[in-house]
């Protein structure tokens, strides 16, 4: 048991500094990437797509990041964690790609999402091994859980400007 008890043992007491860094990234990135649910939306409520391709979009963008997986994998395996580093790119221009007023924009914004969601769903868990202890993984994994991917899209700008007006707002490629 970790000095301090359960409580310490289970927010993380005992794993690296270098880890909680890692972690800490790894959530502001996760609350940087728009979610799917708010990119649909806009594809329907800015009559770019009709609501029943919303399905087809998003698996599009699910298939782009299986694509993804396989370079981010290969490139990880050669390069180490630096793959990572194109993370906060993709991040930046998803949503004024993903939200913008033209087609060609919004598709091209929803690859870079599929790519973005791939890195953040698969690679950043391979770098955890590298950084902690073998005994101490089942925490680690737990830890960027709870500090970023389970709260995507809390940050985002609603934009009937009702319940999170003064949150993030995205801006706009025209």
């Amino acid at each position: 048991m970790i000095a301090g008890g359960w409580w310490a043992t289970a927010l993380g007491g005992g794993l690296p500094t270098r880890f909680f860094v890692y972690a800490v990234s790894v959530a502001l990135t996760a609350a940087g990437l728009v979610s799917y649910g708010i990119i649909s939306f806009h594809l329907t409520s800015s009559g770019l797509v009709p609501l029943a391709m919303v399905p087809v979009s998003f698996a599009t963008a699910m298939a782009s990041g299986a694509v993804a997986a396989l370079a981010n994998d290969w490139l990880y395996d050669r390069i180490g964690p630096s793959v990572l580093l194109a993370l906060p790119l993709l991040v930046a221009v998803v949503s004024p790609l993903a939200l913008g007023e033209h087609l060609r924009w919004v598709l091209t914004g929803m690859l870079c999402w599929g790519f973005a969601a791939d890195l953040q769903d698969s690679t950043i868990k391979a770098l955890v091994v590298d950084l902690v202890p073998a005994s101490r993984r089942a925490t680690a994994y737990g830890v960027p859980q709870q500090g970023g991917r389970q709260h995507r899209g809390g940050l985002q700008h609603d934009p009937t400007g009702s319940a999170t007006d003064g949150c993030i707002q995205p801006c706009r490629v025209g």
